[in-house]
């Protein structure tokens, strides 16, 4: 009970780190997707916490995580084609995973479920890991690229796009057979959850440090410059 309490206060810190750092920050799109991400994550785990009985805020939790992670990385992808690649799929999860829960919610007899265990949505979050780990990896393959950064985590969105991986991979076995588990082993196993979701926060927030610091000169020498260490 500690280290979830634990993993729900922390996810203030991305709010708190931006807030004292506002002044120096820059108005960067990512980081205020993911400021707003943290703190809308927090409402929803600090509600579900204390009012368990709140099926809309379960259901819509993967559906929220997926839209904000897709704005971040659409926001940092240079290629044209992944970007409208990213949202068709974005898209086409948003349509499937609505309808997937309907029809969930109109199929499933919640008369034989026990009252202290908790369907997950595995499908749809399986589907979001892959998709997300499957435009993350394109993302850190074209800042590998790109000649103009020499050290990619000197950048904030290393940071971001690092939390989002392991989080997502840290995590997605357990959100994939929970169903499959009784409420002794998933109250046992679910503490890897937090530990992945406990380092994702901290890894926004050393995001948004790095986002507060004055510009870094990371372009690569060039061909001119290296003759002179002939």
């Amino acid at each position: 009970m500690i280290i979830v309490a634990l993993d729900i206060y922390l996810e203030l810190v991305p709010l708190l780190v931006f807030l004292i750092f506002l002044r120096k920050s820059k108005a960067e799109t990512g980081i205020r997707l993911i400021v707003a991400y943290s703190t809308i994550i927090f409402l929803i785990n600090f509600l579900l916490l204390y009012w368990r009985k709140l099926p809309l805020l379960y259901d819509s939790f993967t559906l929220i995580e997926c839209l904000f992670f897709c704005s971040f990385l659409y926001t940092q992808l240079k290629s044209q084609t992944s970007k409208k690649l990213l949202r068709l799929c974005c898209l086409v999860f948003t349509v499937c995973y609505i309808g997937f829960t309907i029809y969930a919610k109109m199929a499933t007899d919640t008369s034989s479920i026990p009252t202290n265990q908790v369907m997950m949505d595995s499908i749809p979050i399986g589907v979001e890991t892959i998709l997300l780990l499957a435009f993350s990896f394109y993302f850190l393959y074209e800042r590998t690229k790109d000649t103009t950064t020499l050290f990619i985590y000197n950048t904030y969105q290393f940071w971001i796009v690092l939390g989002i991986v392991l989080y997502l991979a840290g995590s997605f076995f357990i959100y994939i057979f929970c169903n499959y588990l009784s409420p002794a082993e998933v109250r046992k196993y679910w503490v890897v959850t937090n530990f992945f979701s406990i380092l994702r926060t901290l890894f926004f927030a050393i995001a948004i440090v790095y986002n507060s610091k004055p510009p870094r000169n990371n372009t690569l020498v060039t061909d001119f410059e290296l003759t002179y260490l002939n």
